[in-house]
């Protein structure tokens, strides 16, 4: 894998990265939330199951995504201090590679949770 081409990956994941990540509610509905909870009046319910679950998962997801962000970090930089001990080096480039694969993975995850969570908010509460 050519370091243009891992450039051009890091930019892309990047450009996911900028997005809001499963944005499963508002910060005025949280709040709203949170005063329902703590017993005060608030115009809105508590949270229901299908949201605290979701947020669970969306929080557990871009926890995983940052993990392997740092692992790309790390790679980069023992590929960079290697000073050319070919060891050192295959090190950090199977260790990039499984990092960007694993990465793949959990934006993969983020895509299926979305959708997942569109599909669960069309259906109807009982």
């Amino acid at each position: 894998m050519s370091i243009k081409k891992i450039n051009s990956l890091i930019l892309i994941i990047s450009g996911f990265a900028a997005q809001p990540a499963l944005a499963l509610e508002t910060s005025k509905q949280r709040l709203q939330n949170i005063a329902g909870i703590a017993r005060y009046a608030s115009s809105t319910s508590p949270l229901g199951p299908k949201i605290i679950i979701l947020n669970i998962i969306a929080y557990a997801l871009g926890l995983v995504g940052m993990l392997f962000l740092i692992m790309v970090i790390y790679s980069g930089y023992q590929w960079i201090s290697a000073g050319g001990n070919e060891e050192m080096i295959e090190q950090a480039k199977t260790r990039l590679r499984n990092a960007v694969i694993g990465l793949g993975v959990t934006l993969a995850a983020y895509a299926i949770t979305t959708w997942v969570f569109n599909a669960i908010q069309t259906l109807p509460v009982k």
